[in-house]
C-alpha cells in the first residue's frame, strides 16, 4: 500500500522535470504532437487490448500527462514571464480540484507534474533533506495513512466535505513529495556506490522501457494472473 503513495506521483514528478528540457529543445506544435504520438496513441492501442481480455483500464496515468503536458504548453505559451505561468497552473490546480468529475485523476496526478517541471535538479537530495524525506515518509505510512485517502477511494472534490478533503490533499501530497525524495535519495546512494558496476546499467536499461514494462505487467499480472486464479477456482 505505501508503494502506492508516490509510485505515480513519481512517474508524474518525472515527466514534469523532462518536460522542461523538450520545450527548450521543441516548438510547442511539434512538442505536442510528439505527446500526441508518444503517449495517447499508445494509451489508446492498449486501451483496446485491455478491452480483449475483458479489462477496462483506461491508463489514466497516460492521459494525465499528456493533459498536464498540454496546459503547461499553453500557459508557456500565453505568457514568457515564470510568475504569470506559475500562478495559471497553480488556477490549474485549483480548478481540477473544484470540479466533481476526476475521470483521470487529474486533480491528485498534476501537481506532482508541477512540482517535478519546476525542479531544477532531481537528483541532488542530500543526506540531511534525504534523510528526514524518509523518516518522514515512513511515520506518515505507519501512523497517519489510511487506505481511505487514495483517490481512489476519497476522490477530489474539495466543495464536498472541503475540511475532509483538505486534509486528504494535503497528506496525499506531503506523502507524495517525501516518498519521491526518498526514492531520489535512496537511489543517488546506491548510484553512489555501484555507479559503475553492472546493477546500475541493468537498471537504467530497465528504466528505458519502463512504460513498456508497466503496460505489459497490466495484462500479465492485473488481468491474465487474476483470470488464472479465478479459473483455479472454479
Amino acid at each position: 500500500m505505501a508503494l502506492r503513495t508516490f509510485d505515480l506521483p513519481m512517474f508524474m514528478y518525472i515527466s514534469g522535470f523532462l518536460l522542461k528540457g523538450s520545450i527548450a529543445r521543441y516548438e510547442w506544435k511539434q512538442l505536442l504532437l510528439n505527446k500526441f504520438t508518444h503517449i495517447v496513441i499508445p494509451a489508446i492501442v492498449w486501451m483496446c487490448i485491455s478491452l480483449l481480455f475483458g479489462d477496462h483500464c483506461m491508463y489514466y496515468f497516460l492521459w494525465a500527462v499528456f493533459i498536464s503536458s498540454l496546459i503547461v504548453c499553453v500557459c508557456e505559451k500565453v505568457s514568457t514571464k515564470p510568475w504569470i505561468n506559475v500562478g495559471l497552473t497553480l488556477l490549474a490546480v485549483v480548478f481540477f480540484h473544484i470540479i466533481p468529475r476526476n475521470v483521470i485523476n487529474i486533480s491528485f496526478l498534476f501537481p506532482f507534474f508541477l512540482f517535478g517541471y519546476y525542479s531544477k535538479n532531481i537528483t541532488a537530495v542530500g543526506w540531511k533533506k534525504g534523510l528526514g524525506a524518509l523518516a518522514l515518509f515512513i511515520f506518515l505510512c505507519v501512523f497517519v495513512w489510511q487506505p481511505q485517502y487514495t483517490i481512489w477511494k476519497s476522490g477530489g472534490y474539495m466543495l464536498q466535505n472541503t475540511g475532509y478533503m483538505l486534509k486528504v490533499v494535503l497528506l496525499r501530497m506531503i506523502i507524495g513529495i517525501a516518498g519521491i525524495y526518498a526514492v531520489i535519495f535512496v537511489m543517488g546512494k546506491f548510484y553512489d556506490l555501484y555507479g559503475k558496476k553492472i546493477i546500475m546499467s541493468l537498471f537504467s536499461n530497465i528504466g528505458k522501457e519502463t512504460l513498456s514494462l508497466y503496460l505489459l505487467q497490466h495484462i500479465v499480472v492485473e488481468i491474465g494472473l487474476l483470470w488464472l486464479i479465478n479459473y483455479m477456482e472454479i
